[in-house]
């Protein structure tokens, strides 16, 4: 064989080499993202959160149950109760924005986790039916329905998303870290 024939055959297993190696590091890239999502979607929380109204005879109830439907702890951030788009500030805010005779009821939401499959009821409003005039049950609805509940919440691996109620939309993924609870807020 002639010295010319043996360096363009070492030539070719060279570039032969560096394409295999090539493709092998490419692949590995690739398998290693696929195993980091399917991490991140191992301990993905979901947050539900659900407007309810009862009318039980002797008591009408209007609240909002929140339920993690995902697979993976929720660690609940901050919690925002809103009224056509304005935040409620604190207990007297929310006394004044609905109709007279409540008692609401709040579970603390900010600090807490929430395992997979677990339902609270975040917030319930109450009004015994004994006290009401007639036609007041139409107005608690009424006053009551432009009342919303978003929460902020995080994985353990700290992605975040924000979980509002009157909507039909997934949760929105933050590109950073849920913001802190307002001072003097509801939750």
């Amino acid at each position: 064989m002639s010295k010319q024939s043996f360096s363009f055959m070492e030539s070719i297993i060279a570039i032969g080499a560096l394409v295999t190696s090539s493709a092998a590091v490419y692949i590995a890239w690739d398998q290693a993202g696929v195993m980091h999502s399917e991490q991140h979607l191992s301990v993905m929380p979901a947050i539900q959160i659900d407007r309810f109204e009862l009318d039980e005879g002797a008591s009408v109830t209007v609240g909002f149950n929140i339920e993690n439907a995902g697979v993976g702890p929720a660690f609940l951030q901050s919690a925002t109760l809103t009224k056509k788009g304005d935040p409620i500030e604190g207990q007297e805010h929310l006394a004044s924005e609905v109709p007279a005779g409540v008692v609401p009821t709040f579970s603390q939401m900010s600090g807490r986790v929430l395992a997979p499959g677990v339902m609270k009821q975040a917030l319930t409003m109450q009004w015994r039916a004994d006290a009401l005039e007639p036609g007041q049950k139409a107005d608690i609805y009424a006053k009551t329905d432009g009342l919303a509940l978003e929460i902020c919440y995080c994985s353990t691996l700290n992605r975040c998303w924000v979980s509002k109620s009157n909507t039909r939309e997934h949760p929105k993924q933050l590109p950073g870290a849920c913001p802190a609870p307002k001072k003097g807020g509801l939750f």
